[in-house]
């Protein structure tokens, strides 16, 4: 634990849902890095992309439990819209891609977004 109080322009906000802390502490930076991970799955409600939405969302939030601080599903009107973004970038647009995502496409994107963070 760091008790070195010099530098106040290092403050940490550390946070999960039970606490909320605050540390001056430069070692805590990759910890901190690995919990802003906020993932949104944009999905067309009129075109029936809810449910592979969700799936999604249910197999992000299971492999990744603890290392994200959100997964947020956001229906829109837009027709063929299914987009996946981490942080604001984007990482997967069926419309760029002109498909849906292939199983296992949106873990391998996450497993190189979050290798390229470190």
């Amino acid at each position: 634990m760091c008790l070195h109080f010099k530098n106040f322009t290092n403050w940490f906000l550390i946070a999960s849902p039970n606490n909320l802390l605050r540390y001056n502490c430069p070692q805590l930076q990759p910890l901190v890095d690995d919990m802003a991970q906020q993932i949104i799955i944009k999905y067309c409600e009129p075109c029936g992309f809810a449910r592979q939405a969700e799936m999604i969302a249910e197999e992000i939030r299971g492999q990744y439990a603890g290392q994200i601080d959100s997964v947020e599903l956001l229906p829109t009107d837009r027709i063929g819209t299914f987009e996946i973004s981490v942080n604001g970038e984007l990482i997967f647009s069926k419309n760029k891609a002109g498909r849906m995502p292939y199983p296992g496409e949106i873990n391998q994107a996450l497993i190189r977004k979050m290798a390229n963070k470190k």
